[in-house]
Protein backbone atom coordinates (compact mmCIF):
# COMPACT_ATOMS: atom_id res chain seq x y z
CA UNK A 1 0.00 0.00 0.00
CA UNK A 2 1.30 3.46 -0.85
CA UNK A 3 0.51 6.37 1.46
CA UNK A 4 1.11 10.07 0.81
CA UNK A 5 1.37 12.41 3.78
CA UNK A 6 2.53 15.97 4.46
CA UNK A 7 5.69 16.11 6.56
CA UNK A 8 7.16 19.54 7.37
CA UNK A 9 5.63 21.12 4.25
CA UNK A 10 6.62 18.37 1.81
CA UNK A 11 4.78 15.39 0.43
CA UNK A 12 6.31 12.06 1.39
CA UNK A 13 5.48 8.73 -0.22
CA UNK A 14 5.53 5.73 2.10
CA UNK A 15 5.15 2.16 0.87
CA UNK A 16 3.96 -0.23 3.53
CA UNK A 17 3.43 -3.95 3.80
CA UNK A 18 0.90 -5.06 6.38
CA UNK A 19 1.05 -8.31 8.33
CA UNK A 20 -1.96 -9.55 10.27
CA UNK A 21 -2.62 -12.73 12.23
CA UNK A 22 -5.99 -13.57 13.76
CA UNK A 23 -6.48 -16.57 15.98
CA UNK A 24 -9.69 -18.46 15.22
CA UNK A 25 -10.65 -20.36 18.35
CA UNK A 26 -12.72 -23.50 18.59
CA UNK A 27 -16.44 -22.72 18.31
CA UNK A 28 -17.08 -25.11 21.22
CA UNK A 29 -14.96 -23.00 23.61
CA UNK A 30 -16.49 -19.70 24.70
CA UNK A 31 -16.75 -17.55 27.80
CA UNK A 32 -20.44 -17.10 28.53
CA UNK A 33 -21.69 -15.63 25.23
CA UNK A 34 -18.30 -14.35 24.02
CA UNK A 35 -15.38 -15.62 21.95
CA UNK A 36 -11.92 -14.09 22.49
CA UNK A 37 -9.34 -14.24 19.69
CA UNK A 38 -5.82 -12.84 19.74
CA UNK A 39 -4.90 -10.50 16.89
CA UNK A 40 -1.57 -9.03 15.73
CA UNK A 41 -1.09 -6.21 13.26
CA UNK A 42 2.29 -5.06 11.93
CA UNK A 43 3.64 -2.58 9.38
CA UNK A 44 6.88 -2.73 7.39
CA UNK A 45 8.21 0.37 5.62
CA UNK A 46 9.42 -0.98 2.28
CA UNK A 47 11.59 2.03 1.39
CA UNK A 48 13.39 2.22 4.74
CA UNK A 49 13.45 -1.59 5.08
CA UNK A 50 12.29 -1.52 8.71
CA UNK A 51 9.48 -2.98 10.76
CA UNK A 52 7.96 0.23 12.07
CA UNK A 53 4.93 -0.93 14.05
CA UNK A 54 3.49 -3.98 15.79
CA UNK A 55 0.53 -4.30 18.13
CA UNK A 56 -1.37 -7.06 19.85
CA UNK A 57 -5.07 -7.01 20.57
CA UNK A 58 -8.01 -9.22 21.36
CA UNK A 59 -11.07 -9.34 19.15
CA UNK A 60 -14.25 -10.17 21.04
CA UNK A 61 -17.15 -11.73 19.16
CA UNK A 62 -20.68 -12.43 20.36
CA UNK A 63 -21.79 -16.03 19.94
CA UNK A 64 -24.37 -14.92 17.38
CA UNK A 65 -21.64 -13.51 15.10
CA UNK A 66 -18.86 -16.02 15.66
CA UNK A 67 -20.01 -18.90 13.49
CA UNK A 68 -20.28 -16.47 10.57
CA UNK A 69 -16.74 -15.22 11.35
CA UNK A 70 -15.29 -18.71 11.04
CA UNK A 71 -16.46 -18.86 7.43
CA UNK A 72 -15.37 -15.36 6.38
CA UNK A 73 -11.92 -13.93 5.70
CA UNK A 74 -13.18 -10.33 5.95
CA UNK A 75 -15.47 -9.97 8.96
CA UNK A 76 -17.97 -7.18 9.31
CA UNK A 77 -16.44 -4.62 11.72
CA UNK A 78 -19.76 -4.45 13.57
CA UNK A 79 -19.45 -8.14 14.47
CA UNK A 80 -16.63 -7.67 17.03
CA UNK A 81 -14.98 -5.28 19.46
CA UNK A 82 -11.21 -4.88 19.43
CA UNK A 83 -9.20 -4.12 22.56
CA UNK A 84 -5.55 -3.21 21.99
CA UNK A 85 -3.33 -4.78 24.63
CA UNK A 86 0.08 -3.48 23.56
CA UNK A 87 1.77 -1.43 20.84
CA UNK A 88 5.38 -0.78 19.77
CA UNK A 89 6.49 1.82 17.22
CA UNK A 90 9.97 2.46 15.84
CA UNK A 91 12.69 0.45 14.14
CA UNK A 92 11.88 -3.04 15.46
CA UNK A 93 14.53 -5.74 15.14
CA UNK A 94 13.20 -8.76 13.20
CA UNK A 95 14.27 -11.22 15.93
CA UNK A 96 12.49 -9.16 18.59
CA UNK A 97 9.42 -8.92 16.35
CA UNK A 98 9.30 -12.72 15.89
CA UNK A 99 9.75 -13.30 19.62
CA UNK A 100 7.00 -10.81 20.53
CA UNK A 101 4.50 -12.41 18.20
CA UNK A 102 5.50 -15.93 19.26
CA UNK A 103 5.12 -15.06 22.95
CA UNK A 104 1.78 -13.34 22.35
CA UNK A 105 0.46 -16.50 20.71
CA UNK A 106 2.09 -18.71 23.36
CA UNK A 107 0.61 -22.16 23.22
CA UNK A 108 0.25 -21.94 19.44
CA UNK A 109 3.46 -23.56 18.20
CA UNK A 110 2.46 -22.95 14.56
CA UNK A 111 3.60 -19.31 14.92
CA UNK A 112 7.17 -20.40 15.68
CA UNK A 113 7.01 -23.04 12.94
CA UNK A 114 6.02 -20.34 10.42
CA UNK A 115 8.81 -17.91 11.38
CA UNK A 116 11.61 -20.31 12.25
CA UNK A 117 11.17 -23.97 11.19
CA UNK A 118 14.66 -24.94 12.46
CA UNK A 119 13.96 -23.62 15.99
CA UNK A 120 10.51 -25.23 15.89
CA UNK A 121 12.07 -28.61 15.05
CA UNK A 122 14.66 -28.19 17.82
CA UNK A 123 12.03 -27.38 20.48
CA UNK A 124 9.21 -29.71 19.46
CA UNK A 125 10.71 -32.65 17.56
CA UNK A 126 10.52 -35.20 20.39
CA UNK A 127 7.09 -33.97 21.41
CA UNK A 128 5.82 -34.56 17.86
CA UNK A 129 7.63 -37.86 17.17
CA UNK A 130 7.16 -39.53 20.55
CA UNK A 131 4.67 -37.76 22.78
CA UNK A 132 4.71 -40.45 25.51
CA UNK A 133 8.49 -40.15 25.97
CA UNK A 134 8.31 -36.36 25.93
CA UNK A 135 5.48 -36.36 28.48
CA UNK A 136 7.42 -38.68 30.79
CA UNK A 137 10.34 -36.21 30.76
CA UNK A 138 8.20 -33.27 31.90
CA UNK A 139 8.61 -32.27 35.53
CA UNK A 140 6.03 -29.47 35.61
CA UNK A 141 2.78 -30.23 37.41
CA UNK A 142 -0.05 -28.18 35.98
Amino acid sequence: MKILYLSQKELVLIELNFFEVLEISNIKISFESYYFNKYVHSERDINQKILRHVDGAVKIYLKAHYEQRQHSSLPNHDSYKKIKLWRIDGDIDIKVWIELISLFFKGNEMILEYFNPVEFEKRFDLRIRDFKTWKSQQTDII
